[in-house]
């Protein structure tokens, strides 16, 4: 996965203070995947914790109206991540995150306590979790 030199993890913005040694250690800890122009990633609700970091290609993250109709949240290129909320304060899901086109991702989970460089601080204590929780939409509060 590494060339030796450089990670694919160097494009990701939130990566970009960590040495390249922690990064080579990340990536080799990531569960890399691919997914299609098309393909669900992550399902609105989901009780999986995955931060997931986006190397190639585009996603969006929605949910839906009562009435169905899509919300788009965000479109998201190389060097993006998402899925930080639910890492963060544990919760689901607050919405799904479908590949645009072909995609490679690399994700990582915080129930693994070596999936992460010893420099990033561990899971903030539950009572400052709650600010997390004011970027959710109002109806998962």
């Amino acid at each position: 996965m590494v060339d030796g030199t450089a990670s694919r993890l160097r494009g990701i913005a939130l990566l970009g203070s960590i040495s390249d040694a922690e990064l080579r250690t990340l990536e080799q800890r990531c569960r890399w995947r691919r997914f299609g122009a098309g393909q669900q990633i992550v399902d609105r609700e989901s009780e999986d914790r995955s931060v997931f970091f986006v190397v190639h290609g585009r996603v969006r993250v929605v949910d839906y109206s009562p009435g169905g109709r899509e919300v788009i949240y965000a479109v998201l290129g190389p060097g993006s991540h998402f899925g930080e909320l639910a890492a963060i304060d544990g919760r689901g899901r607050s919405a799904s995150v479908l590949a645009i086109e072909d995609c490679v991702l690399a994700g990582i989970t915080p129930a693994d306590p070596d999936s992460l460089p010893r420099r990033f601080p561990a899971p903030p204590p539950a009572p400052l979790r709650h600010p997390a929780g004011l970027t959710r939409p109002s109806a998962h509060t």
